[in-house]
């Protein structure tokens, strides 16, 4: 028995019901119109221009799909950074000789401020990313300034510092692509959680 509907099998794509839209799905299609008025694929068209359209379909998701996975890592990120600023802050107030409320609650405030923004990822990841990356850089290079001011040796940056920055940056682009798809596709990545 054949199946009904459209149907993609062996390659081939089969579009029993013209008035469906075999990518988006949408009902009512005029089947006078070659090309789906909702995402723009040749309902009507050619075997050759269905594949193709149908194969770019599939890249941009996978696209969407890797940009989604870096636009939820923001908030994980972005709280990992609040922990380490609580164990930067415990560890440096132990080591400091002097001012250790100050250092303490400098770094109590630290975490306080990228939990919120790990809070706030969750809505806003595109803001939340370019205001932590541009926090914690700016963390980064006041440390490294009192670190020589001080006549130290050391830069100041750690591995987990830089991780944690290309992880940020990571999340912005994955966010900007996202939001690509949602203008271009009307793809949310919210709708993905």
């Amino acid at each position: 028995m054949e199946p009904t509907g459209n149907y993609i099998l062996k390659g081939e794509i089969y579009i029993n019901d013209p008035g469906t839209c075999f990518i988006c799905k949408k009902a009512d299609l005029n089947s006078e119109n070659k090309y789906c008025y909702d995402c723009g694929f040749p309902q009507m068209g050619e075997q050759e221009e269905q594949k193709a359209f149908y194969r770019d379909h599939l890249a941009k998701q996978v696209e969407f799909n890797e940009a989604v996975k870096n636009t939820k890592g923001v908030q994980s990120i972005l709280f990992i950074a609040s922990g380490l600023s609580v164990l930067s802050a415990l560890i440096l107030t132990a080591l400091a000789e002097s001012d250790k409320a100050f250092t303490f609650f400098g770094g109590i405030a630290m975490a306080g401020i990228f939990c919120g923004l790990g809070f706030w990822a969750k809505e806003k990841p595109l803001a939340a990313s370019v205001t932590g990356v541009s926090i914690y850089l700016t963390a980064i290079l006041i440390s490294v300034i009192v670190t020589i001011s001080e006549g130290g040796r050391g830069i100041g940056v750690g591995i987990m510092d830089v991780i944690i920055v290309v992880a940020l940056f990571k999340g912005i682009f994955g966010a900007l692509k996202a939001e690509r798809f949602k203008k271009e596709k009307g793809w949310d990545w919210k709708m993905n959680s």
